[in-house]
């Protein structure tokens, strides 16, 4: 057929003769390049948090029972931010993201968007044709000095001040969020070749094939966020002291609670 015939012609030249080839990065590789976290939600925020998303640290995340039962996922409809976050909460010095850093450029597939957090909410724009070309910006970000005796007097006044949210047995799990990274993603689509193209457009050699894009640039905004833990259902077992104040401060959520936390993945937040 003339159309395909063109295009296995294409590609071969555009093989042969572009020197500039863009793989496909491996989705085990694409964490460490674009320093993406693997256990973390990357949500979507409106209102006040755009224009201030330090306001993010010390917001306490209330995970709320499903027909009376412990969720093993959430939705925006069992999930809410507590009306007070934990105040006067300082950051670790060195944390702070000053300016913003540019990441590896990438060309990602299907398979990342896939199962790479970041991304995900990019599947239902993507087919086994199209790749998409990224550039990722972390553009701000810092944790919570959880030594700092900031933290450990702003947590016992919020727990003298929210009594009944701690004993309101509908609520299943609270989160405190201690740390976030704000990260830009530049992106542009681009469709395989296949010969009945028309007109102009950007094209890049993606391993030995040429897609093509007419589209312009567009830019995302996510945010990944880093909890710890103020409440577990009282089914659970409770740590002795010492362990529970590591768990408050971040270092000792369990697996089921790491994973029911970044459930909140592509969510929307406001404030």
């Amino acid at each position: 057929m003339p159309g395909k015939h063109d295009a296995d012609t294409i590609n071969a030249v555009v093989n042969d003769e572009v020197a500039d080839k863009q793989p496909i990065v491996d989705q085990s590789k694409i964490n460490q390049l674009l320093n993406i976290e693997t256990e973390i939600p990357y949500v979507q925020l409106e209102g006040g948090f755009i224009a201030n998303p330090f306001s993010l640290l010390g917001r306490v995340v209330e995970v709320r029972k499903v027909n009376g039962k412990i969720p093993t996922s959430v939705t925006s409809a069992n999930i809410e931010f507590s009306l007070l976050p934990i105040s006067g909460v300082k950051m670790e010095a060195d944390s702070q993201i000053k300016s913003p850093i540019l990441r590896q450029s990438v060309v990602v597939d299907g398979n990342v968007t896939a199962n790479v957090g970041l991304f995900s909410y990019l599947n239902a724009q993507i087919d086994a044709e199209s790749v998409f070309s990224i550039n990722v910006i972390d553009q701000a970000g810092g944790l919570v000095d959880v030594q700092d005796p900031s933290w450990a007097a702003g947590l016992t006044k919020w727990k003298q001040d929210n009594a009944d949210v701690l004993a309101d047995d509908d609520i299943a799990y609270l989160y405190v969020i201690i740390g976030f990274v704000q990260k830009q993603i530049i992106r542009k689509k681009f469709k395989k070749f296949d010969g009945t193209a028309k007109g102009g457009g950007m094209g890049i050699n993606v391993e030995g094939s040429l897609f093509l894009s007419s589209d312009e640039y567009a830019m995302d905004v996510r945010y990944g966020l880093t909890p710890a833990i103020l409440k577990r259902p009282k089914a659970q077992p409770v740590a002795p002291q010492a362990a529970m104040l590591k768990s408050i401060f971040g270092k000792g959520l369990a697996p089921a609670e790491k994973q029911l936390f970044a459930t909140l993945q592509n969510l929307t937040f406001e404030h």
